[in-house]
């Protein structure tokens, strides 16, 4: 990072080409992903953290929980319930099946309120600052679900084989979801 100030301070621009998107994300005021030597996406680091063209450029950039959901009454309905749109209720068709993306960070462990989504803990990766935890959501709620990722602060509760209540904060972006073609 010291090296980040001293470029600021002197007022230099400077081109620096990683493969470590935290360090991009970091340290630019401008950040290009390059996909098949092409500029996938460009802008400032939170737009394409919170605003990806697309599922994959979600997952590069960072930790994706890509979800199946539909959009009805302006929100997209997952797993975790109905979530607010980036981009607004006009940009997507009622009914139209879509890949949502939360972020870890934005999924909280809930008090464990009546119709909130359950879920056991499968996983736990202390980071120091915070812990990656994966928790399994197919055990429960009566309908098969994903595996979901959530970043948090002061995990020690959430040991494997906790079960856990889920909510999400959005808003969210999505995507139409690929359709089969056979």
């Amino acid at each position: 990072m010291e090296v980040t100030h001293i470029l600021r301070r002197a007022g230099t621009t400077t081109v620096i080409v990683t493969h470590d998107q935290d360090e991009a994300l970091s340290m630019a005021d401008q950040v290009a992903v390059l996909r098949h030597g092409q500029v996938a996406q460009a802008g400032p680091p939170r737009y394409v953290y919170d605003r990806p063209l697309d599922a994959d450029l979600a997952r590069f950039v960072g930790e994706a929980n890509l979800l199946p959901g539909t959009i009805r009454s302006g929100r997209a309905h997952t797993v975790l319930g109905p979530l607010p749109l980036i981009d607004g209720p006009a940009m997507h068709a009622e009914g139209t099946t879509v890949v949502v993306l939360i972020r870890p960070e934005q999924i909280h462990v809930g008090a464990g309120q009546t119709g909130e989504t359950t879920g056991t803990v499968t996983g736990h990766d202390y980071h120091g600052h915070d812990a990656l935890v994966t928790i399994d959501t197919s055990q429960h709620n009566g309908t098969p679900g994903p595996a979901i990722s959530i970043r948090c602060v002061g995990s020690d509760a959430l040991t494997p084989g906790a079960t856990v209540a889920l909510r999400a904060a959005g808003p969210v972006m999505v995507w139409p979801a690929p359709t089969n073609s056979g």
